[in-house]
């Protein structure tokens, strides 16, 4: 029965981490400044409110494809200069926060990828 005990304890464990940590994933999708988004402002009507929010510090996201919106975990005047545009994130998803901790990000420039710099630090 002790035998039992410890190997449910060990899959049980190796399940939990599974679910804390989901890896990297890639996410494509419209920067936007959280707090306007939820009110409905996106898009580029409203790019210029989104950049100036974005420089003030406030929390930015990116609304994916299907729908779902991510906070990144980032340093939000890192990216005001692409507010409103089509960027690609890839990093470690936080499903509890629905955040996403980026590793690289990229925004859609004349139909190529360019690699946004950031200072890695919120």
């Amino acid at each position: 029965m002790k035998k039992l005990n410890s190997i449910f304890l060990i899959v049980m464990l190796i399940a939990s981490v599974g679910v804390i940590y989901a890896g990297d994933k890639t996410i494509e999708g419209e920067l936007v400044d959280i707090s306007c988004y939820v009110r409905g402002a996106s898009g580029s009507s409203h790019q210029a409110c989104a950049v100036v929010c974005a420089k003030l510090g406030k929390p930015v996201g990116i609304v994916a494809k299907d729908g779902k919106i991510y906070t990144l975990q980032l340093a939000s005047p890192d990216v005001a200069d692409y507010m409103a545009k089509t960027v690609k994130v890839t990093g470690t998803i936080h499903e509890a926060s629905q955040s996403i901790t980026p590793l690289n990000l990229e925004v859609l420039n004349d139909k190529k990828w360019v690699k946004i710099e950031t200072s890695k630090s919120m």
